[in-house]
């Protein structure tokens, strides 16, 4: 009956043993997916700010220029016509 009874008892600790490593596999695998979630949302917040930022550089270079246009030009009305004139 000994023999029998250690028996069980190793087959018993096996598959406590292998519950603990699923379990373990599993938190691991877990924490990964977690981890990689968080870094890929992290690189699209990252290239959204990349956009705005190059957007607004942009932007601002566009500005620049209608401004330097603006000032560069004679604007009239002739007659009943609105002639606006660059002169570089």
């Amino acid at each position: 009956m000994r023999i029998a009874d250690r028996q069980y008892r190793v087959r018993d600790m096996k598959r406590l043993n292998k519950k603990k490593t699923i379990k373990i596999l599993l938190s691991i695998l877990l924490g990964l997916l977690l981890i990689s979630a968080l870094s890929f949302e992290c690189f699209k917040k990252y290239t959204l700010c990349c956009k705005k930022r190059i957007a607004r550089k942009i932007e601002n270079f566009y500005c620049k220029r209608r401004k330097k246009h603006a000032a560069n030009t004679q604007k009239q009305q002739i007659g009943s016509h609105y002639v606006e004139v660059f002169i570089p």
